[in-house]
């Protein structure tokens, strides 16, 4: 029987995740357990700048715009990659873009928009971990423009390789499942490597980066290890 890898988001037809269980012949299990749906939201506020830290942040903003007719006229900053391709997808550039680590994109996005007011496009439940790190510089308003909420996962996602994508997907794996000491668990970034530490998970991996590849990167180091 294959080993199996689970993952916490979908996949799409080119992720190097699915490209990763074929290599290594593993039954792979791909889904969110989060569940999105959007907010509706009224006249946007004013500000010198709109932050993104998520694509999902991107797409129910863009897309209310865009039913609007409005447009965007002003900078734009994003976290990270994921997110600087979900505004490419709406024909927008990003006037600041980010690594995806919250504590060096917070130190770099300062210098450039201290004293600035910055739009900070939210998730109901959001860790606000950028909005944190910048309160004493920054002047801070917030948009909620989508909810998002555990759902459990219908089907056995229990696995031998485990890579969780956020926080919030580890809470609702950890309410249906052990986080087994045995198998091999990934973290997309450190605040999801402290939730799972959290919750009991051992020996948790840290990607490099917060995307997919480095995901791969290094769940690969640690099945090459285990040969």
């Amino acid at each position: 029987m294959n080993k199996r890898l689970f993952i916490s988001r979908t996949l799409s037809p080119d992720s190097p995740v699915r490209a990763f269980a074929k290599k290594w012949q593993l039954d792979l299990r791909a889904d969110s357990l989060i569940e999105f749906t959007s907010v509706q939201f009224g006249k946007i506020p004013p500000s010198d700048w709109l932050f993104f830290y998520s694509k999902n942040g991107v797409r129910y903003f863009m897309r209310e715009l865009r039913q609007r007719g409005q447009k965007v006229e002003r900078p734009i900053a994003v976290l990270g990659l994921g997110t600087l391709n979900a505004l490419k997808e709406f024909g927008k550039s990003a006037d600041f873009a980010g690594n995806g680590r919250p504590e060096e994109v917070a130190s770099a996005f300062k210098k450039l928009a201290a004293g600035q007011r910055v739009l900070f496009i939210r998730a109901q439940q959001s860790r606000r971990s950028i909005q944190q790190l910048l309160q004493d510089d920054l002047l801070i308003e917030e948009l909620i423009v989508y909810a998002n909420e555990i759902r459990l996962p219908a089907h056995d996602f229990q696995g031998d390789y485990l890579l969780f994508t956020s926080p919030m997907n580890v809470e609702a794996y950890a309410q249906k499942y052990e986080l087994n000491a045995a198998a091999v668990i990934i973290a997309i970034g450190q605040t999801t490597a402290a939730k799972l530490r959290s919750l009991g998970a051992k020996k948790v991996q840290v990607a490099a980066r917060p995307d997919e590849a480095a995901m791969v990167d290094r769940l690969s180091e640690k099945l090459s290890g285990l040969q």
